[in-house]
C-alpha cells in the first residue's frame, strides 16, 4: 500500500466560521482565495438567495475602503474614481450617485456587516467565482495569472498549498449534499509522498480526486 501524508489547510479556520453562520442559518462559504492566497475573514461568508456575501473588512485585501454610516445603515465602497453606496436591507444601491439594482442587499448578522461581493466586486473591475466542491470563494483581479513556478517549487509544501489555491473544475454533476450546511465543516487533503500534482479532498460528503494540469486543478 502507497503510503500517504494528510496535509491540512486552514483547519482552526473552518471551525472558526462555521460558528456563526450555523447561528443565522444561511449556508457559510468555507474560505475566501484572493489571487492565489487563502486570507482570514473575521466571519464567515454567507450564501443568501445564491449570492456570495463576505464581511465588509474582506474589501481591505483587496485595495478597496470603504465606510459604514450606521445612523443610515450604509456603505460607502470607494476603489480609485468609483464609488459604490450600498444600504442594508434596500435593493437599490447607487455607483457613482446612479442608482442600479442588487439582487441581495447588505444584510447585518449578528452585528456583522456582509456585501453581496460579486456586484462589488465585478463594478471595480474584478472577477469573483464560487466553487461548489470545496465551497470556497475565488477572487481575482485583472492581472492575475497562476504562479507555474510555485506549483513546480522544490518546497513541497509550498507547492502543495499552491496546488489547493487553484479552483477545482469538474464536469460531473456536484452532489446535492454538497449544499447543505456542514457539507465542509470538517475537511482533509491527503497527498501521496513527494508529490503535489495530485491530491484527494475529503469532506462530510465523500472525497475527490484532483490532479494538477498546465496550472489547473481538474
Amino acid at each position: 500500500m502507497k503510503k500517504v501524508i494528510v496535509f491540512v489547510f486552514f483547519f482552526a479556520l473552518t471551525f472558526q466560521t462555521w460558528a456563526i453562520a450555523d447561528a443565522a442559518n444561511p449556508k457559510s462559504v468555507n474560505a475566501v482565495n484572493v489571487n492565489g492566497k487563502f486570507i482570514a475573514t473575521d466571519v464567515s461568508p454567507i450564501i443568501k438567495d445564491g449570492r456570495v456575501l463576505v464581511p465588509i473588512r474582506t474589501l481591505a485585501s483587496l485595495g478597496v475602503t470603504y465606510q459604514w454610516d450606521n445612523k443610515s445603515q450604509s456603505a460607502l465602497i470607494t476603489k480609485d474614481k468609483d464609488q459604490i453606496k450600498l444600504t442594508a436591507n434596500e435593493k437599490e444601491a447607487f455607483k457613482n450617485n446612479k442608482a442600479v439594482q442588487v439582487d441581495v442587499p447588505v444584510q447585518m448578522i449578528q452585528g456583522r456587516i456582509l456585501v453581496p461581493i460579486r456586484f462589488v466586486l465585478e463594478n471595480f473591475g474584478y472577477k469573483a467565482s464560487y466553487e461548489k466542491l470545496r465551497s470556497i470563494l475565488f477572487i481575482q483581479d485583472s492581472n492575475y495569472k497562476v504562479d507555474q513556478e510555485n506549483l513546480q517549487a522544490e518546497d513541497l509544501q509550498a507547492a502543495r498549498q499552491a496546488a489547493i489555491s487553484l479552483p477545482v473544475q469538474f464536469s460531473f454533476k456536484s452532489l446535492s449534499s454538497l449544499e447543505k450546511p456542514g457539507a465542509n465543516k470538517e475537511y482533509t487533503y491527503i497527498f501521496p509522498r513527494g508529490d503535489s500534482s495530485r491530491y484527494m479532498y475529503g469532506n462530510n460528503v465523500g472525497n475527490t480526486v484532483v490532479e494538477v494540469k498546465d496550472g489547473v486543478d481538474v
